[in-house]
């Protein structure tokens, strides 16, 4: 599915593939569910860390995008202060397919196993009360698809991008620009083999 040279597949290729993981452990509930938020919300690696239960609903999350807080040295005086301004949140959708439904059991069993916890995706042990740290997310994404977080994000971005308009497609990924958004609207060699493929089967019956 995923190329060496970095093509895209498509939204349901990678849907497909998440939700027909085995899942006979809750390690594997919660490995499933953050896979499927991250490709449904695309979602960023600082968001799904910080995710909380409380901030998922009817169909929605709202994601947080952790950022360093920005230094700032004053060349005159040496006076160094940091930037106070509040971090980035986006709301977003994610009733994709059975994304919602896997989160639902995988919360249940979350719960059942180790009581309340704060955040979607813990530390599997006791006390579940600390967020999975980002090499824990990187890991997961590698091991389970083989590839880097971020290539999650570009194939629902890529699946917005077709989909709706410009605008809309920045601010559901959570960008500032629309020039950071541009290039999901632009065709890549996947499209070009569907395209193709489909021509062949129009041709040949």
């Amino acid at each position: 599915m995923w190329r060496p040279n970095g093509s895209v597949p498509s939204l349901d290729v990678v849907y497909e593939q998440i939700v027909t993981l085995p899942r006979p452990h809750l390690k594997d509930w919660r490995d499933t569910a953050l896979l499927l938020l991250m490709l449904s919300s695309g979602g960023r690696v600082s968001e799904v860390v910080n995710a909380k239960w409380s901030d998922w609903g009817l169909g929605l999350v709202r994601l947080v995008t952790l950022k360093q807080r920005r230094k700032h040295t004053n060349p005159k005086t040496g006076r160094v202060t940091y930037d106070r301004r509040p971090p980035p949140v986006r709301t977003v959708a994610i009733d994709l397919g059975q994304t919602e439904a896997i989160l639902r059991e995988y919360h249940r069993r979350l719960d059942k196993e180790f009581g309340h916890t704060e955040f979607m995706f813990p530390r599997l042990r006791s006390p579940a009360a600390q967020p999975i740290t980002r090499r824990a997310v990187y890991d997961i994404v590698h091991g389970r698809l083989g590839v880097h977080p971020h290539m999650l994000r570009h194939v629902r971005a890529y699946d917005w991008g077709r989909t709706l308009p410009l605008p809309l497609t920045m601010v559901a990924l959570g960008d500032s620009t629309l020039k950071a958004v541009e290039v999901y609207q632009h065709p890549n060699d996947m499209d070009a083999a569907d395209a193709i493929r489909k021509l062949n089967k129009d041709r040949l019956g």
